[in-house]
């Protein structure tokens, strides 16, 4: 967790373009960094949350240029999710990014399966097979898409 000491923890940097290039024009690309933090990291007044997310946010840009010298020029749209951004769009519990907890119990194919019980509606996403995070939910994605092209052949 970050606890307020966002430019000293561990960062996941993550370059979709090295992926697929395909996925931007030429000479641009998409990158997300993802670092854990908690919600009571975050006011929940508006004009201290909004000061905090953009000073925060700075912190970071500026770390990533110290790192990349030129990368701060190269940015057209910098946002930073929190846990209250989290927490406002998912409805999960303290903004946690990852669905339901991340416990064996509650892994895998103990989550919510992508076939549900009505026609033509299929579940992906953090709260279903295989699990939370980035990865966990395009993997759901991918899976029911599979399993959908296989049935269509």
């Amino acid at each position: 967790m970050m606890s307020g000491q966002y430019t000293k923890g561990n960062w996941m940097l993550t370059n979709y373009n090295a992926m697929d290039p395909k996925l931007n024009e030429p000479g641009k690309g998409v990158i997300a960094i993802t670092f854990l933090d908690r919600l009571e990291n975050w006011p929940a007044a508006r004009p201290e949350y909004k000061a905090k997310k953009e000073a925060v946010t700075q912190q970071i840009l500026g770390c990533l240029e110290q790192l990349y010298p030129g990368f701060r020029s190269k940015v057209v749209v910098a946002e930073l999710g929190t846990p209250r951004t989290m927490q406002r769009y998912t409805a999960n519990p303290d903004g946690a990014v990852y669905g339901y907890a991340q416990t064996v119990r509650q892994s895998g194919i103990k989550r919510l399966k992508h076939k549900s019980a009505v026609n033509r509606l299929s579940l992906v996403g953090a709260w279903t097979q295989p699990g939370g995070g980035f990865q966990g939910v395009m993997n759901s994605g991918i899976m029911e898409a599979d399993r959908i092209a296989a049935k269509l052949g």
